[in-house]
């Protein structure tokens, strides 16, 4: 166990890619089950979204993380505010886009099918509304 901590600490972007893959993995497993009994959840969807999370987030993220640190170096109110207010306006409508596309391309669904502008009826709106009340918290979270 020591050594694949120190394999983590050693190299950051293999843990980077283990955690979000796995986190992305997770979510999807984690809502399919409030949603539907474990006997009927889509496998093949949660390998979508862990690809989605493998193949972008994980290296967009580390990468937005590595240079908004670099811009902004330090930890104070007026760092952590401006980090957050970068994040919220580049890095959000970017990873969110992706992230749709990328599951929508992977359920080979055309993107006209796609209409988040059908109001509370639409079966995007939890989703969509799940992840802006989730963004916020956790840009403040992760530039502390």
């Amino acid at each position: 166990m020591s050594r694949a901590w120190a394999l983590f600490k050693a190299h950051p972007y293999i843990s980077n890619v283990v955690g979000y893959t796995t986190l992305f993995a997770s979510a999807d497993l984690i809502q399919q089950s409030i949603v539907t009994t474990w006997a009927d959840i889509d496998w093949s969807q949660t390998a979508r979204v862990a690809f989605v999370g493998f193949c972008f987030h994980a290296n967009f993220n580390y990468h937005w993380l590595k240079g908004l640190e670099r811009m902004l170096p330090g930890g104070g109110a007026k760092k952590v505010s401006g980090k957050v207010v970068l994040d919220q306006l580049v890095a959000a409508p970017a990873t969110i886009s992706a992230f749709f596309i990328g599951v929508c391309v992977g359920q080979q669904m055309l993107l006209s099918q796609m209409s988040m502008c059908q109001g509370r009826s639409s079966r995007w709106y939890p989703i969509l509304s799940t992840l802006a009340s989730y963004l916020i918290p956790t840009s403040l979270l992760k530039s502390m």
